[in-house]
């Protein structure tokens, strides 16, 4: 998941672990199927707003960007 907020530094992996916990809260399937093998554990890049994509007609952010075959 790519998150465009500013951080103290240092503040990254904290994070990075409630970002992490709250999803395994709100899909407790998640966990079971990373104990699996069947997914990868979440990531999250922290960015600068810059760097999230926006709709080059409309301007508005993407809300998704399925980046899975892209290596």
């Amino acid at each position: 998941m790519r998150i465009a907020a500013p951080l103290p530094a240092g503040a990254q992996a904290a994070w990075n672990q409630r970002l992490t916990e709250a999803l395994y809260a709100a899909r407790p399937m998640l966990r079971d199927e990373l104990q699996r093998g069947a997914i990868h554990p979440p990531r999250f890049e922290w960015v600068g707003s810059g760097r999230l994509e926006i709709n080059p007609r409309t301007g508005k952010l993407k809300p998704i960007i399925d980046q899975r075959m892209t290596g």
